[in-house]
């Protein structure tokens, strides 16, 4: 038999055969084709997924809200009718009193001066009942958390808002700057407690708190600048009242982690923790921490940020 008529008969196939192939060849089109496509399928965008969250925590603190209210309110949700008052119903409450927009501040404004800013009788009281016991107002936004207060008047008088700072207080001819009463263990405090902060209300305080478990604990106060969203000026506002117990922080053991440990930690991607990884199969268990640096296995950024997160046992 000649060796072309021999290559010949290897590949003639029966009709079975001829449809098996075919088959074949259809699968792996498709499977080439998903997988082409599952990066465009699979949204991993972060600012995606923490919209979402921000937008579920909105509605837990709307749900926390409502069940606050009392049954005259609830009675009014039933009958069709807003919990919030809109700005056009606010206006007309006291139909009396002409609107004028005039720069106050939250802290020291009065009732008739609320009045005419087109304040209701409703949420002008209860923001009074707010200062009495002992709030104090260091945001703009920290007037939205008077209950009843409606965003659509907020955004008409937010421009004429004018917070005064803490001033200075003179004792024994030496100027002292007042200090906050409270001091808050971010590492253990819950989201309840987070919420007596300026600026921190449910959504954030559950932010805070969720971002903590990410990280294993907080190891210095400034870590909170990259919680999603939180403005400086609240984490100005916020950062003296905090203090850290380093001992709660939760440590990863590098000579036992494996690659997944090692990447779920928000400062160790996947490329670091193969590194860490590789190392340890290669030249055996790491003695300390510092080889990580010394080794040049972790840039000196990375080794900052993520060194106070590793241990070894």
């Amino acid at each position: 038999m000649s060796l072309k008529k021999y290559i010949g008969n290897l590949f003639v196939m029966t009709r079975a055969e001829k449809n098996g192939a075919m088959v074949l060849v259809v699968i792996l089109i498709i499977v080439m084709i998903v997988r082409f496509l599952i990066p465009y399928l699979i949204n991993d965008n972060e600012n995606y997924i923490q919209d979402i969250e921000l937008k579920i925590a909105s509605l837990e603190e709307q749900k926390d809200i409502r069940q606050n209210t009392s049954q005259s309110n609830i009675s009014k949700v039933e009958a069709g009718k807003s919990n919030h008052t809109s700005y056009k119903e606010v206006e007309h409450k006291n139909p009396e009193i002409e609107i004028e927009y005039f720069k106050f501040d939250p802290n020291t404004v009065g009732l008739t001066e609320m009045q005419k800013l087109g304040f209701s009788n409703k949420v002008a009281n209860t923001l009074l009942n707010f200062r009495q016991k002992g709030a104090r107002f260091y945001s703009k936004t920290d007037i939205l958390k008077v209950y009843g207060f409606d965003t659509v008047f907020y955004n008409k008088i937010e421009p004429y808002i004018e917070i005064k700072k803490i001033k200075q207080v003179e004792y024994q001819h030496k100027k002292i700057t007042t200090k906050p009463k409270i001091s808050i263990e971010i590492n253990t405090a819950d989201s309840a407690l987070l919420t007596n902060l300026p600026g921190i209300g449910p959504v954030f305080a559950r932010r805070i708190c969720k971002f903590r478990d990410y990280l294993g604990g907080f190891v210095k106060v400034d870590q909170l600048k990259e919680v999603y969203n939180l403005k400086d000026e609240t984490y100005q506002s916020i950062k003296d009242y905090l203090i850290i117990d380093s001992t709660q922080v939760r440590k990863i053991n590098i000579n036992f982690a494996e690659i997944n440990d090692l990447k779920r930690h928000p400062y160790c991607n996947y490329k670091i923790a193969r590194k860490i990884v590789n190392y340890r199969s290669e030249k055996g268990s790491f003695q300390t921490i510092t080889q990580l640096k010394e080794d040049s296995i972790l840039l000196e950024i990375d080794y900052n940020k993520l060194s106070p997160y590793l241990a070894i046992k």
